[in-house]
């Protein structure tokens, strides 16, 4: 589990210094800037689900949801279908299981909700204040609890509880 956090933790730091590349190829108003940070944040998200938390058999846990959110929130539509392409692409051929379906749910509501935040704050003035992300944070967290319904019965009660840490 502590190796899990780490390789997550190394991720978004090569995230971070890759997306300052992308940042300073392209201007965010440009057309191939949504593409491109579409597509590293798309191998970013497959990178986390080759390392997740496996909470049971095809069912992972992983930062992608996280991912495709802050996808949206940059990029916007288009980046945000990449993410959701690739990373979705991944999860269905490569891991499959049980919890395809939760996955891919969440995965795709996560990055509705990045777009949706951008469209809601790209010209106040306070567009990535660290109130809101929080807020979108749980929102997303919350998000991902409610597509646990969509895992089989006796796994989906089995998760929820992991993710609100009651048991």
């Amino acid at each position: 589990m502590i190796l899990s956090l780490i390789n997550n933790i190394s991720l978004l730091l090569a995230l971070s210094m890759c997306y300052s590349v992308i940042l300073r190829r392209w201007k965010p108003d440009t057309k191939a800037y949504p593409v491109a940070s579409g597509i590293l944040l798309g191998l970013i998200t497959i990178a986390g689900m080759m390392n997740p938390f496996v909470f049971a058999e095809g069912i992972i846990i992983d930062g992608r949801t996280f991912i495709a959110c802050i996808a949206g929130i940059l990029g916007g539509p288009v980046s945000a279908a990449l993410v959701v392409l690739i990373g979705g692409g991944y999860r269905i051929w490569s891991i499959g299981g049980v919890g395809v379906l939760s996955g891919i749910g969440y995965l795709c509501t996560s990055a509705a909700l990045g777009v949706l935040y951008r469209l809601w704050k790209r010209d106040q003035e306070e567009f990535l204040h660290p109130l809101h992300l929080y807020g979108l944070g749980l929102v997303v967290s919350a998000s991902m609890m409610g597509w646990m319904v969509a895992l089989p019965s006796p796994q989906s009660w089995h998760a929820l509880a992991l993710c609100a840490n009651i048991e």
